[in-house]
């Protein structure tokens, strides 16, 4: 059994008892096991403000508080409230014992799960780890994906959901090979090969760089049910992670009928195939369907690269002049929320507001509760046109640059299945678009501006694009009463200014919501 350090309890047994001796020695003796040994059965108890205070001086150098528990059921039941409040699965095997624990008195401690699912391993496999995953690799992932979630909203599910209580989860999933997923031990000796064999045959992160793992409930042939538990849900399947197809994760957030707060980092660049990124973008965005109606924060990080040479277009999702599906679902989603935030998207105006073709329609949008607006997106628009364009005049392109379409560059004697392969788009970086398109702009501001003007609880509205080095901001805010407007560029406060028209809608949007006029300014960035 353990035995607390003296100093620990002599300090926290003070702080709470003052300078009085016999209560603080008659705590402190309770609290030894070799003094008290009989402690539960004693008239004396440690108040549980006392004991937390004690094992908040242990754990600032023990934080294996588990075994303290031993020292009394009192002490038990605090120490599990800490220990089980936030829980990691990272293994098959804690997650084995996750699902077969009797969780009938601890459930109530429980408030956050990280789940980590783990993938195959592929290191010590004689070619793997040297070309990009095969389709059966892929298809035996999406099982252990599937299977892995299935299991444990099986259990979930059983646990009754308190009205106030609130609950996260998280999902990601890795093999034990990738870098993320590597100990430090493991992460230098593979680097140690890699420069050992230099040039090196090993992939990497880019072994899984073209694979989109899938939830999928044909594979346990039986639907998931319904985790009213969960409150609040975080995805991670983006850059520098394991990639999950966009539209299974709205089929993971069909299951949790009284989700709040919805988290998603996914990724929106196909760049080896643009057909497979509409696909992506048009299922999910059929997909939002499917996200229940509790939800009231919403944030989507949806991550597009543009190209690093920009003389090159951006790969189009829609037709030029027709509505992106996935902005109009955003915009039709979002009506139900309090909050909304994202960062490197492409989305076309239509998320503020409804297309003039949508207007004939729809019934126009309404936004009662919505109170702030963070978004960040990328420097083009869905149908694939830069949103900056080249500062006049025109400087010619240096002759001497590399050119990746030369007939002797290395990467034409590549197949776009080679670990060195890199798009076209991005074997150079040539950022010169620094002059925001006003058009464009305004057309962006405008939208937002009709959407302000049925936000009547709107306090902040932030839009930020980041264009290489450079980025223009716009921030509509509402503090104490006065509301305020500012566009701000990089070098020039005044390389973009708002049309007339949408200066006057602004002022609208204010007055609406303040009764008072807008401050407008111009800032650097």
């Amino acid at each position: 059994m353990p035995v607390l350090r003296k100093r620990y309890k002599y300090k926290a047994v003070r702080i709470y008892y003052g300078q009085n001796p016999t209560l603080a020695q008659a705590a402190i003796d309770c609290t030894t096991p070799e003094l008290c040994p009989q402690q539960d059965n004693m008239g004396f108890s440690l108040p549980p403000e006392l004991t937390s205070i004690i094992l908040e001086y242990i754990s600032h150098d023990d934080l294996h508080l588990a075994k303290y528990a031993t020292i009394s059921r009192d002490w038990q039941a605090i120490i599990e409230s800490k220990t089980f409040s936030s829980l990691k699965i990272n293994t098959p095997k804690r997650l084995a014992e996750f699902n077969e624990l009797s969780w009938d008195r601890r459930r109530s401690y429980v408030r956050k799960v990280d789940l980590i699912i783990q993938l195959e391993s592929y290191y010590d496999d004689d070619d793997a780890f040297t070309r990009y995953e095969n389709e059966g690799e892929m298809q035996r992932n999406n099982k252990i994906f599937t299977t892995s979630i299935h299991s444990l909203f099986i259990t979930l599910a059983k646990w009754p959901a308190k009205e106030e209580a609130e609950f996260s989860l998280s999902i990601e999933a890795r093999s034990p090979d990738d870098l993320l997923g590597q100990t430090p031990e493991a992460k230098r000796e593979r680097e140690k090969r890699i420069e050992e064999s230099y040039p090196s045959n090993d992939f990497q992160d880019k072994r899984f760089e073209r694979s989109y793992l899938q939830f999928n409930e044909e594979v346990v042939g039986v639907k998931c049910p319904a985790v009213p538990t969960i409150t609040s849900l975080e995805i991670m399947g983006a850059i520098n992670r394991r990639k999950i197809e966009p539209a299974s994760c709205s089929f993971i957030v069909s299951k949790f009928p009284r989700l709040y707060r919805l988290v998603l980092y996914l990724n929106d660049s196909c760049k080896w195939d643009p057909e497979l990124r509409k696909r992506h973008r048009n299922d999910f965005a059929d997909s939002i369907l499917l996200w229940p109606d509790s939800i009231r924060q919403l944030h989507l990080d949806f991550c597009y690269v543009a190209p690093f040479d920009q003389n090159y277009s951006p790969a189009a999702s829609t037709v030029k002049g027709k509505t992106d599906p996935l902005s109009s679902r955003l915009r039709e989603f979002s009506q139900q929320l309090k909050e909304m935030g994202g960062a490197q998207c492409v989305l076309g105006k239509e998320v503020f507001w409804p297309t003039d073709e949508q207007n004939h329609n729809l019934q126009l949008p309404f936004w009662p509760h919505f109170t702030d607006l963070w978004l960040g997106y990328e420097p083009v628009t869905p149908s694939g046109n830069w949103m900056f364009a080249k500062e006049e005049p025109q400087e010619s392109e240096d002759e001497d640059d590399y050119d990746s379409s030369d007939p002797g560059s290395d990467y034409n004697e590549m197949d776009d299945t080679d670990k060195d392969w890199i798009a076209p788009e991005d074997r150079m970086g040539k950022i010169f678009r620094t002059k925001p398109i006003h058009e464009l702009f305004n057309a962006y501001y405008l939208s937002a501006a009709n959407a302000a003007l049925c936000m009547p609880k709107l306090d902040n509205m932030f839009l930020e694009v980041t264009n290489g080095w450079n980025r223009h901001e716009f921030w509509y805010r509402v503090r104490d009463g006065v509301a305020n407007a500012t566009w701000s560029s990089g070098d020039d406060p005044k390389a973009f200014e708002p049309s007339d028209e949408v200066l006057q809608l602004w002022k609208q949007v204010a007055s609406a919501r303040t009764g008072g006029d807008l401050g407008v300014e111009f800032d650097l960035l």
